[in-house]
């Protein structure tokens, strides 16, 4: 894995997942980032509860994905994920909050709080 390290107080390790295994300990991270790939994995309900157990109390699930229509980026439109789908599929892994932001031209984001 990579690491970046500022401080003592602030670490960023990136880590190659596959799409059944998010290689991930138990309550090892404060937040996990999902950029445009949340489609890619299999079974995601039970992917993002692998997720929420590699979370530290408190912490988050962030997902940037690519918003529904036509647009010049982005995956086919038939493979795509509503915002309102990828939000219920986060509370049915037992997220207890998602949170949603627009400020991106092509992508939503959502927060998940564990």
């Amino acid at each position: 894995a990579d690491t970046l390290s500022g401080d003592a107080n602030h670490r960023l390790e990136t880590r190659l997942s596959s799409p059944e295994d998010p290689k991930l300990d138990s309550a090892e991270v404060d937040m996990i980032l999902i950029v445009n790939t949340y489609h890619q994995t299999n079974n995601r309900i039970e992917y993002v509860k692998k997720l929420k157990r590699a979370l530290k109390p408190g912490g988050k699930l962030v997902i940037v994905y690519f918003k529904k229509g036509e647009m010049p980026h982005g995956p086919p439109e038939e493979i795509k994920l509503g915002e309102m789908t990828v939000q219920e599929e986060l509370m049915d892994a037992g997220f207890r909050t998602v949170s949603s932001g627009k400020l991106l031209e092509y992508q939503y984001f959502l927060t998940a709080y564990n």
